[in-house]
């Protein structure tokens, strides 16, 4: 699960996640998964799965990127109160300034109502990717004009968190005509991944976390049968042991 949280390169040891009621370890604030030196354009405009500080590696860095705007105030997208002390995301900012970003964001998530538990955990990890999957685009706006370029309607179903596209229709009989997109967004594009052959890269990890822990609830179940089964055996042999001392001679 750290290695969907905070991507391949920082993943804890397993030795670091044996206690299932322990919130996951965290990499030190120089180590968060963002570029040393990128403003939120730079660090979120391109997913690249080969680069562990861009987008779509780290749902880490994703939500800085969905909840952060390329700007020096109004973090309030995704909830309000998100002021993180080097608040100008349109500059350079290093991992440790989207360390604490990504911290106070979380700050503002309510917890669930229900316990989470080895046995409930994979089922909800399946249904918070299916969730994310179900919003995207939710958040999508049109302007009245045509979009002149590739940003489309189609290809708006690949984008996560708020999109706005728009531009004045192109002209078809010029050859010369420019398709240009005029879209803004604090958003997320995962048209590279949403391939058969692919899958966002943070999300395959929360997915095999949870083929895991079905994989671990099975196994307990089948030695909660066995240590069973072994405790009548023993029950039946004390109890043939008992009834060989009863018939023995006196």
């Amino acid at each position: 699960m750290e290695k969907a949280l905070y991507g391949a390169k920082y993943a804890a040891t397993p030795t670091d996640l044996l206690s299932s009621a322990a919130p996951l370890p965290k990499p030190a604030a120089a180590n968060f998964p963002w570029q040393t030196s990128a403003d939120r354009k730079t660090a979120c405009a391109a997913p690249d799965a080969a680069e562990a500080t861009k987008a779509d590696n780290a749902l880490a860095t994703d939500v800085v990127c969905i909840c952060i705007r390329d700007h020096s105030t109004g973090h309030d997208i995704c909830t309000g109160g998100i002021s993180p002390a080097e608040a100008n995301f349109a500059a350079s900012r290093s991992p440790a300034n989207a360390e604490e970003a990504f911290e106070k964001i979380v700050a503002k998530c309510k917890p669930g109502s229900k316990k989470i538990t080895l046995l409930n955990v994979a089922n909800k990890l399946t249904a918070a990717v299916q969730a994310v999957y179900a919003r995207m685009d939710k958040n999508g706006i049109t302007a009245a004009v045509a979009n002149g370029g590739p940003n489309g309607a189609a290809k708006c179903f690949n984008f996560y968190g708020i999109t706005a596209i728009g531009d004045a229709a192109p002209g078809r009989g010029a050859r010369q005509c420019t398709h240009q997109t005029a879209g803004e967004g604090v958003c997320i594009d995962y048209s590279a991944y949403l391939k058969p052959t692919k899958g966002i890269p943070w999300i395959k990890n929360v997915q095999a976390a949870a083929d895991e822990i079905t994989k671990a609830n099975r196994l307990f179940a089948e030695l909660t049968r066995q240590l069973a089964e072994a405790a009548a055996e023993e029950k039946q042999m004390e109890t043939l042991l008992l009834l060989g001392t009863l018939l023995t001679p006196q």
